[in-house]
């Protein structure tokens, strides 16, 4: 019978343990998709959009009529859709009335995160990522 020596310890401290389950545990969470649903707010004098991964192709025409009502072009056509119909990747061009033109685009993994869209408002054009 032959006894091995190890030149460690096996030994686990409890609050070590525990600490790197919950520090392992919430990393694996903050890697979860953020729920970021649709966001239209329109008026004549304004307009916020906000887009993300749950942002669906029919919600992306939807917002593309509201918009034309104000006389905002909003072409998402050079972005794609999963095979569900949800945003994959995001290029999206918006011409303000006043002839203002902004430009975008997002990826799968950032619209998974983050909001992306443009705020208009008689003092200010901003397109791209969004705060929530």
């Amino acid at each position: 019978m032959s006894h091995y020596f190890l030149p460690f310890s096996f030994k686990i401290s409890s609050p070590i343990f525990f600490g790197m389950a919950i520090f392992i545990v919430s990393t694996i969470m903050s890697c979860q998709p953020k729920s970021l649903p649709t966001f239209l707010e329109t008026d004549q004098n304004f307009a916020t959009v906000k887009v993300s991964h749950e942002t669906t192709k029919t919600e992306m025409e939807t917002i593309k009529d509201s918009l034309s009502k104000i006389g905002i072009d909003f072409d998402y056509s050079g972005s794609t859709f999963f095979d569900d119909s949800r945003l994959q990747t995001l290029n999206l061009a918006v011409t303000l009335s006043n002839g203002k033109i902004g430009t975008l685009t997002a990826d799968a993994v950032n619209l998974q995160f983050k909001y992306f869209g443009f705020i208009y408002n008689s003092e200010k054009f901003k397109i791209g990522e969004i705060m929530d």
